[in-house]
This record gives C-alpha cells, structure tokens and sequence, in this order.
C-alpha cells in the first residue's frame, strides 16, 4: 500500500554505549541480560516524542526491532506515512574529490 502512495521509508540504526545502558539498568555487563521491556518502553516514549515534534504523530506507522547481534545493543527504526503528508522536495549534494 504504502508504494503505490509514493512513500518514503525512513530507516535508522539507535546505538547506545554498554555502559551507558547499565547506568540506566537497562544491560547487566556481567550476565549480559537485557531488561528488553524497559528498552521497548523508553523507544516508544522517545518514538512518540520524535514522531510529535516532526508534525507527523498522528500520520506515521513505525517499527522497531532489538538487535544483540554486536558488541553494542541497538535498534532498528522504520518510519512511513500510509499517507504522505510530506512535500517531496530534490536535494543535491556536490561531492570533491582530492584534497
């Protein structure tokens, strides 16, 4: 649905230090145990957060995804609109060579 609509897909990667997740509670460096339900709950507060100062609260659908993968935990967001409400706009980025 989302394609036939000229969507676009917003991907992101949230990685946050060992430590700074076990000052939080959040990892257990020496059991290496995750409290996944407190994770999920402050991605969704900082989701909505985002989500409400970008205009786009009530307008997006996104999702998330734990990875424990690498030496740091971290989290996979998509973020689309079903609807866009987004004006396209053309970016060009000049790129130098050399130096």
């Amino acid at each position: 649905m989302e394609q036939k609509n000229q969507s676009v897909i917003w991907q992101s990667v949230v990685s946050i230090r060992n430590d700074i997740r076990a000052e939080s509670n959040v990892y257990n460096p020496k059991t290496r145990q995750l409290d996944e339900a407190k994770l999920r709950d402050t991605t969704r507060v900082a989701m909505n957060d985002f989500t409400n100062k970008m205009g786009m609260i009530h307008s997006v659908i996104w999702s998330t995804a734990i990875h424990c993968n690498t030496d740091n935990i971290h989290i996979h967001v998509a973020i689309v609109e079903p609807q866009p409400t987004r004006e396209w706009k053309r970016v060009t980025v000049e790129v130098k060579h050399g130096g």
